[in-house]
């Protein structure tokens, strides 16, 4: 279900470009693939699996306005031929091949990044194990041209073996950097990383270089548009005792491109091993911004003193500038019946970008078994969320593709995975994903092989194009609210204001924040609400029972308007505090509506007293609320910054009870009023702001 919102100038272009061209990609192009996920379609693989840790780079978007991407290609089952495929759309739109173009010589190709040259043409790296060359560096004959020459860098070093998986990043100097790591035919524990450039294109390359070890393929390299820094970023195990599952992520920089200080490893993380902790599992990504500074993402579980992983898991940033500051974080890891699959947390596959004004962007996979297939697997959804303050702080998560398929059959799932953004955004997230048909990834026994879309997708900049200006607010009646050991309940209030000059239709709901960190809910959905343009809706006395069994501590009611569950445009929030019981069991937070019918009794208030105005800040009109716990005199005033009296609202003798007035401030100017409240022994005074 899509909501009604209604955008105004060129976002409404926007937003229509990118459905024309879902629907083309969709029809036109590839008629025998079905998907309800956006994107225009760019080829098709049978080997959904695309990286087994961090994403790296699969997609450029170029300086003329270009976009070159790559991916591994099965193109008839995921066991047989395997291929590393290019293609490119020019500044004006075209895309040079309907399915894209192969790049390697030689079948068994995959696992696939690339970069561009300073003339745009696409470094393309990769390892061919099956023809015995480890690591490739494939690079176009010209920009977008699709004319690859195969290069082949250092892939062995004596008493250690061969190395596979690349990553590759470009400087500002057009050296060419590779990472991989170490391929173990046999597993037999620590894996080694290696390190080696080309700086005359791809040509020659310096002498393989093995930095350190790791047990995961959590390793990735980047290069900052703006100077010659390189930096390589990886997850390794604690030193005392190595465990696949309990990493911690490090980096090295290069100053110029050239010269390393490998005994300079930073450890950015500094987890503690020997207690409870969260720790860092696989995937990671880092981008370098304009102004030079390195941001580094990772992903993270908590695991106990037994070294198992638990139901938690987190997305965290990292800047010299900011230290580490949370992301996201989801309740979930391991789900009864629906797994993430082989290398994923319930986030997993990040990815970086920064547009020209210096915004963070971040795109990841999150799975949730609310959504599972029938063979057991989550389908994936991609997930964005952006910074507009380094890192320091980031907005809430929105789910840009929305295709649940739950109980999905093979060939009729909607699991968006192994998705890249590139690094450059300008009005659009430049992104590439598999839309898998079947969840799970097969290489690894997860899941029926199926044909899978490959995808690319511009999804609106969030700062170019903002989402439609909703606010909720929610208050509690009779604060502070505290619930006794045997249970009670709490009443409360939502107000929805609507500031676009057009009807809009959201959802409203709620959940409770508990307070081991997660999630319970939603306790109330209100679907395709329609508020009229530049209006407030408010719903009074809403009443919810908490049983005696809830553990004792701290909750937050928070309520949320947006399109449920995938976009939040507001949120707001009260707390409430549960006592200790006598006894605590499991069981509801808030009990379900027909546990609810016997508290239909009248709401009184305990106090006199303002509880406040909504909307604040206002355009025309706000409805000011207050409460009385027995009848009085009335008077509510507005008066204006120098004392004057501007209006009265209310003057009356008033029974108990919840009131409320609207004043329309239509023939007033813009600037800070007061609302004054006179009852009784009461006198009350609060501000409001009024913004035409």
């Amino acid at each position: 279900m899509s909501k009604r919102f209604i955008f105004s100038g060129v976002l409404a272009v926007g937003v229509l470009l990118l459905a024309a061209s879902v629907s083309f990609a969709g029809q036109d192009r590839f008629p025998t693939t079905l998907t309800s996920s956006p994107g225009y379609q760019v080829g098709i693989t049978h080997y959904d699996y695309q990286t087994s840790g961090s994403s790296g780079n699969r997609i450029v978007k170029d300086p003329l306005g270009g976009i070159q991407l790559c991916w591994m290609n099965a193109p008839q089952r995921w066991n047989r031929q395997r291929h590393v495929y290019y293609n490119f759309r020019d500044e004006y739109g075209s895309w040079q091949w309907t399915g894209g173009v192969q790049v390697n010589m030689f079948n068994g190709a995959g696992f696939t990044t690339m970069d561009l040259l300073s003339d745009n043409r696409a470094v393309v790296v990769y390892h061919n194990v099956d023809a015995g060359l480890f690591l490739v560096a494939a690079v176009d004959a010209g920009r977008g041209f699709g004319d690859f020459t195969e290069y082949y860098p250092p892939d062995y070093i004596p008493n250690i073996g061969f190395f596979g998986w690349p990553y590759v990043a470009v400087d500002g100097q057009n050296r060419i950097h590779q990472v991989s790591l170490e391929v173990q035919f046999f597993p037999s524990g620590l894996m080694d990383l290696m390190y080696t450039r080309s700086s005359d294109g791809g040509n020659t390359w310096t002498d393989p270089l093995d930095f350190d070890s790791t047990l995961v393929y959590g390793h990735n390299i980047a290069a900052s548009p703006v100077d010659d820094k390189v930096a390589i970023v990886y997850n390794r195990p604690f030193i005392d005792v190595p465990i696949q599952a309990e990493n911690e992520v490090y980096y090295i920089e290069s100053e110029d491109g050239v010269n390393w200080d490998w005994a300079n490893k930073v450890n950015i993380t500094n987890y503690e091993f020997d207690t409870d902790s969260i720790v860092a599992y696989t995937d990671n990504d880092a981008i370098y911004d304009n102004e030079g500074k390195l941001h580094i993402v990772w992903n993270t579980s908590h695991v106990n003193r037994f070294g198992w992983i638990q139901d938690h898991a987190w997305l965290f940033h990292w800047s010299e500038e900011t230290g580490i500051t949370q992301i996201a974080n989801h309740s979930q890891w391991k789900f009864p019946g629906c797994r993430p699959g082989s290398w994923n947390l319930s986030f997993a596959k990040m990815s970086l970008g920064v547009d020209a004004d210096n915004n963070l962007f971040l795109v990841y996979t999150r799975f949730d078994s609310a959504d599972c297939s029938a063979r057991n697997y989550a389908n994936g959804e991609l997930w964005m969320v952006a910074s507009s303050d380094g890192g320091a702080s980031w907005g809430i998560p929105v789910n840009i593709t929305r295709s649940p398929s739950p109980e999905c059959l093979t060939g009729e799932c909607d699991s968006d995975m192994w998705s890249s953004l590139a690094e450059v955004v300008d009005d659009s997230l430049h992104i590439v994903f598999i839309n898998d048909k079947d969840a799970g990834g097969v290489p690894n026994g997860e899941g029926q092989d199926t044909e899978n879309p490959v995808l690319y997708l511009a999804y609106p900049n969030p700062f170019v194009y903002p989402p439609p200006s909703l606010d909720i607010e929610i208050g509690a009646y009779n604060r502070p609210v505290v619930i006794p050991p045997e249970g009670g309940h709490f009443s409360y209030w939502v107000g929805v204001h609507n500031q676009e000059p057009e009807p809009q239709t959201v959802d409203v709901w709620t959940k409770v924040h508990l307070p081991d960190g997660g999630y319970y809910g939603p306790v109330r959905l209100v679907e395709d609400l329609v508020i009229a343009a530049n209006d407030t809706l408010i719903y009074t006395k809403v009443r919810e029972r908490v049983p005696g069994y809830v553990p004792p501590g701290y909750y937050d009611y928070i309520a949320y308007v947006g399109e449920y569950p995938w976009m939040v445009l507001d949120s707001s929030y009260f707390q409430f505090a549960k006592q200790p019981g006598e006894s605590e069991g499991s069981g509801p937070i808030i009990l379900p509506e027909q546990d609810r019918l016997e508290f239909s009794e009248e709401l009184l208030p305990v106090g006199i007293g303002l509880i406040g105005n909504y909307p604040n800040p206002f355009n025309a009109a706000t409805t000011i609320s207050y409460e009385l716990s027995e009848p009085v005199e009335v008077k509510l005033e507005v008066y204006n910054l120098q004392g004057q009296l501007v209006e009265t609202l209310v003057n009356s003798h008033q029974e108990a009870g919840y009131k409320s007035a609207v004043w329309d401030a239509s023939r007033v100017s813009s600037g800070i009023y007061f609302y004054k409240l006179s009852a009784g022994d009461l006198s009350q005074v609060r501000r409001m702001i009024l913004v035409k």
